[in-house]
């Protein structure tokens, strides 16, 4: 049996283990309120994390955030998304609904390969596909507002290798909230894409003080045991706000002699909300609003660092190579991807003065983390004594999905 047939032959529904109705009840820590949600079924996936787990996707009545398949009459289905692609989706949405300004991100495993912000989605799109196309491979498009027909048409373009047309980037899932008129002819030319419609992104919670439902957590991939918490929310809702520091944690805010410039600011402040929804331990290597490489999933900080610099070095000569072979050398200057002025976020503090002295080798010039480490001392130190920026924010973002 190959490959395609095992998938297909794995992924036919068990009766016997969807279409279950959950029913949750939260009490307040008071026991002065209490709240009933029921979810129900939205749609059976294609398979769960792997083809032998079948699986269905269950929603609550009382929140907003929905993902949907679109497909028209005259394209079959791909077979239908699996787990793997609504959770690409949602943690793209976890970091999209920060932003205001036109932006993508490109995820792999539930992490984004790219992320950035741009004047539109078109240069958004291409930002975060270049931060590193080699992971985007087969990955997820996700965007924060409507798709223009432009930035489609990068999607769907094609090129031909050896006498035959393909398509130039293998794309999994495109999801965006609406698609503008002519954009679904567009993209259903490629018949191996998925296209998710999403909508409640302006309804997920982001700032501490904003109306939210509690995260939901198996323990062990199982129901023998639920962990209920609250959504991680943060106080900065502003770049600005992050000189200030955190109003109920002494100590944060710039912790340096040198204050960040405007343009380190503002990287901070959006490397710090990347960083925010990447795989622990992790960090985000960032500049002019896109992400140059995240390191993630490494169980201590250094490798996490060194696993972003080694993606930044490895790909930087292997970048320009593939844009002029995808005819988009004129895109980007060669200076942009590399190290010289960057900013690191970390989503826990900086436990060693040596991840400070690999930043300054490489060129970044400002650091955002939580603070808290018993040498906090040591490494604010260090990064006096290379110029660079450094702000504590009081809030580690450790997320294990």
């Amino acid at each position: 049996m190959n490959l395609k047939d095992m998938y297909r032959t794995a992924a036919k529904p068990d009766r016997q283990c969807i279409g279950a109705t959950l029913v949750m009840r939260f009490e307040s820590p008071d026991g002065q309120s209490e709240e009933t949600v029921n979810y129900s079924p939205l749609f059976d996936l294609k398979y769960g994390t792997n083809p032998n787990q079948p699986a269905q996707i269950l929603v609550p009545s009382v929140y907003g955030f929905r993902v949907r398949e679109l497909r028209s009459a005259d394209r079959p289905a791909k077979g239908g998304p699996s787990l793997t692609n609504v959770e690409d989706t949602y943690w793209a949405a976890q970091t999209l609904k920060y932003f205001d300004e036109p932006a993508a991100a490109v995820m792999k495993h539930e992490n984004p390969s790219g992320i950035a912000v741009g004047p539109d989605l078109r240069s958004a799109f291409l930002r975060a596909f270049y931060g590193d196309w080699i992971a985007a491979y087969g990955g997820s498009v996700c965007f924060n507002r409507q798709l223009d027909r432009d930035t489609a048409e990068l999607i769907a373009e094609q090129i031909e290798r050896d006498g035959k047309k393909e398509f130039k980037r293998f794309i999994d899932v495109v999801a965006a909230p609406d698609f503008d008129e002519g954009v679904m002819p567009v993209l259903e030319r490629r018949r191996d894409v998925r296209i998710f419609q999403y909508d409640g992104l302006d309804r997920l919670p982001r700032f501490d003080g904003d109306e939210y439902s509690p995260c939901i957590k198996t323990i062990g991939g199982t129901s023998d045991m639920l962990a209920v918490e609250k959504p991680w929310l943060t106080v900065y809702r502003k770049p600005e706000h992050l000189l200030e520091g955190h109003p109920r944690q002494p100590g944060t805010g710039v912790v340096t002699k040198r204050k960040p410039a405007e343009n380190e600011l503002l990287d901070m402040y959006f490397g710090m909300l990347v960083a925010a929804n990447l795989r622990s331990n992790g960090v985000a290597i960032v500049k002019d609003q896109y992400s140059l490489s995240p390191g993630t999933g490494q169980q201590d900080r250094v490798r996490a660092l060194g696993q972003a610099m080694g993606r930044v070095s490895d790909l930087f000569s292997e970048r320009f190579q593939q844009l002029n072979r995808d005819g988009l050398q004129d895109i980007f200057a060669a200076h942009e991807y590399g190290f010289e002025g960057s900013v690191l976020a970390s989503d826990g503090f900086l436990p060693f003065k040596d991840s400070v002295d690999l930043c300054a080798k490489k060129g970044i010039r400002a650091i955002v983390q939580p603070g808290g480490s018993v040498r906090d001392a040591e490494v604010i130190t260090a990064a006096d004594e290379h110029d660079i920026a450094m702000i504590f924010t009081g809030e580690r973002s450790f997320s294990h999905h």
